[in-house]
């Protein structure tokens, strides 16, 4: 019975063993690098990105990336801007020439492409005039680390033709007839908002510009709270006083609206507005 029992207990210390080795061999992983193959399967490994802001990262990152990597990030912003980005987090295997895992950065519409490896706590930020930007993570079949955290907002260096530029901002005044809604739909697909008014001069600017009067502005009305549409703080000024909504905007510019009919949509004119710029810097109060 003794000998069973010291079986048992010998098996129990080699599984403690074990264990052990294999916590060990994790921490190992976690701090100083892998050779263990990792699985990709169902990861997300690259992507298209679109928005004026974002981020994205190595696969499985925080944790270490996978072997035999090969993902492809593109950055596609609209025409008119350009963009900064940054790694927030940064820890590739480091090799001669990044020849091992590496994160390339291309730009197509030069043929500039850079590699980098290596490992730092932040890189950056840079800046690229273009804006389209492809970065290509390859890893190879043995060392693995956490890999990267990439941070990226666009800027938008000056107006368009048919935007006037007022106090660092782009305004188009669009005289197609509208709701409220669907004039901040048209402003968002030019990467814009339907206008915050935050002064006497810029309320003049826009009066002095419209089309015609009165036209839809960017002041909305939430369960009985105003707030702008691109998330800018409102405020109460003396001029809001001459806002009137419908649709969930206000409209300004003209008295307000007397309908024979209530359930008549109103469709007036608009204005869009957009801030030069960082993303980053859009005005909050």
């Amino acid at each position: 019975m003794r000998i069973k029992g010291r079986g048992r207990q010998g098996k129990a210390r080699r599984r403690t063993t074990a264990k052990m080795w294999i916590v060990s061999l994790l921490l190992s992983v976690f701090l100083l690098g892998s050779s263990v193959d990792g699985q990709c399967d169902g990861c997300q490994c690259g992507g298209y990105f679109t928005e004026l802001s974002g981020s994205f990262w190595s696969p499985n990152y925080p944790y270490n990336y996978y072997d035999n990597l090969y993902c492809t990030y593109t950055i596609s912003l609209p025409s008119g801007y350009s963009m900064y980005y940054e790694y927030v987090s940064f820890n590739i295997e480091e090799s001669p020439s990044c020849q091992y895992d590496s994160i390339m950065v291309q730009c197509p519409a030069t043929g500039w492409a850079e590699s980098r490896c290596g490992h730092y706590s932040s890189l950056g930020p840079f800046y690229e005039v273009h804006n389209y930007l492809n970065f290509v993570f390859k890893t190879d079949s043995s060392v693995t680390y956490r890999g990267f955290l990439l941070d990226y907002w666009a800027y938008y260096e000056k107006c368009e033709e048919g935007w006037l530029e007022h106090d660092g901002a782009c305004y188009s005044f669009e005289n197609e007839p509208r709701t409220g809604s669907e004039a901040q739909l048209e402003c968002e697909k030019n990467w814009a908002n339907l206008a915050s008014v935050r002064s006497e001069e810029e309320n003049a600017f826009i009066g002095e510009n419209a089309p015609s009067s009165p036209v839809w502005i960017g002041l909305q009305k939430i369960d009985e709270k105003l707030r702008w549409a691109d998330e800018s703080r409102y405020e109460e000024a003396t001029f809001h006083q001459n806002f009137h909504f419908e649709d969930g905007f206000a409209y300004a510019g003209a008295e307000q609206r007397a309908e024979e009919d209530d359930s008549e949509e109103i469709r007036l004119p608009y204005v869009c507005k957009k801030y030069i710029g960082s993303v980053r810097d859009i005005p909050s109060n």
